[in-house]
């Protein structure tokens, strides 16, 4: 049939009536956001647990992170300025961070793989709650690593007080 012959044959009919359709998305499709930060434990890691890490050296801790420092030499290669382990920790910690630790927080939140921010947690870097604020601040919303954060939150709330500083 004709586009013509189409329009002729429609002629005359009413138009369709405006209905209103309501799309409602995917909850894995909407963006993600960090718990609120009383949600998550603002306790880092036990001094301990940084022997238990591959690496097992508690002197590169905190500041002088061995996981940051591996993300950041490793995945900021070109970069202009690199990014610091002291600029992130100082960051985490700041409530108005410098344009040098933002950017550091930033990276870091970019660059990290979840188990990474494990390490980090565990050498001391941050607590859950820093992380959480850090993501919040920084608009973050990947997804995958927001999700482990909430439920990584959820589970703690399930484990007796006196078992929470042992387990991860």
């Amino acid at each position: 049939m004709t586009r013509q012959a189409a329009q002729e044959r429609n002629r005359g009919r009413a138009a369709p009536s405006a209905k209103t359709l309501v799309i409602t998305p995917h909850p894995d499709s909407l963006p993600a956001r960090p718990g609120p930060p009383e949600a998550f434990d603002d306790d880092l890691a036990p001094e301990d647990w940084a022997d238990t890490l591959p690496w097992g050296d508690r002197t590169t801790t905190g500041r002088d992170s061995n996981i940051v420092n591996l993300v950041f030499h490793s995945r900021c290669a070109g970069y202009r300025k690199r990014p610091t382990s002291l600029a992130l920790y100082d960051g985490m910690r700041a409530t108005t961070p410098t344009e040098e630790q933002a950017h550091a927080i930033r990276t870091w939140l970019d660059h990290a793989t979840v188990e990474q921010h494990w390490f980090a947690w565990a050498e001391r870097v941050y607590s859950w709650r820093m992380l959480a604020n850090a993501m919040r601040n920084a608009g973050f919303t990947d997804p995958e690593k927001v999700r482990t954060l909430n439920e990584h939150a959820a589970r703690r709330h399930l484990i007796p007080a006196k078992d929470r500083r042992r387990r991860g």
